[in-house]
């Protein structure tokens, strides 16, 4: 999906075969922090949201692999857990 002026609706695509690779795994994090313009308060905070993002996009992974009808991928907000992303206020202006 193409970005518009902003970015918001930009969606980082990544290849399923990447996903059992470590490294090509952090390659993308590190695509998609700079993608995003993602700063974080510390090398741990970094290592959770690192985290965050591979449990997300195992979860886009295995929904792309059931669901036909549509297809999710990675936005801005693939470093969230599920209750953050609820709890954030409702714009798009934080992105």
């Amino acid at each position: 999906m193409d970005s518009d002026s902003d970015g918001f609706f930009s969606i980082v695509g990544y290849s399923p075969e990447g996903l059992a690779h470590h490294d090509r795994l952090i390659k993308l994090f590190e695509d998609w922090v700079a993608r995003y313009r993602k700063a974080y308060a510390s090398f741990e905070e970094k290592l959770r949201r690192f985290e965050v993002f591979k449990d997300n996009l195992h979860h886009i992974d295995e929904a792309n692999k059931k669901v036909t009808s549509y297809w999710l991928g990675l936005n801005a907000f693939a470093d969230l857990t599920h209750d953050e992303f609820n709890a954030r206020p409702p714009t798009w202006a934080s992105v």
